[in-house]
Order: C-alpha cells, then sequence, then structure tokens
C-alpha cells in the first residue's frame, strides 16, 4: 500500500469519525417531544462547524491522494 494511500485513508477516516460524533454525540439530542425547544437546540453551539470540518476533510483526503507523488506505475 502506497504512502498516499495510508494518509488519504487516515485523513478520510479521522473526517468520518469527526462528523459522525459532532452530529451524533455534539448536536443531536435525543428525546421526546422532539419539537420542545430543549430537544432542538444543539449540546455545542458550535457543533455544525465541527460536522463541517469533518466533511472538508474527507474530500481533502480525496485532493491529498490525488496530489501526493505516488510510486510510479509498478504492476
Amino acid at each position: 500500500m502506497s504512502t498516499r494511500a495510508i494518509v488519504a485513508g487516515c485523513l478520510a477516516l479521522a473526517g468520518f469519525t469527526l462528523g459522525m460524533v459532532a452530529y451524533f454525540v455534539l448536536a443531536a439530542p435525543w428525546g421526546f417531544p422532539p419539537d420542545s425547544v430543549a430537544h432542538s437546540n444543539p449540546r455545542v453551539p458550535f457543533a455544525p462547524a465541527i460536522f463541517v470540518l469533518g466533511v472538508m476533510m474527507v474530500f481533502i483526503a480525496a485532493i491529498v491522494y490525488e496530489l501526493w507523488p505516488g510510486n510510479g506505475d509498478r504492476r
């Protein structure tokens, strides 16, 4: 496995993890009634920004994979 694949994979995994944690742990309080104000506000005020950062990390992983120099054409 090439270095660029490892770096891009780690960056994508970190982005997915950050997005899931930001969404499920920090931003989405579960409870009933779902229309009450207590269950509509995120637990952390900047949780949407953390989620967006995770999505950006996943897209940056693709850029890193494309721009990182490869090992040539080994087959």
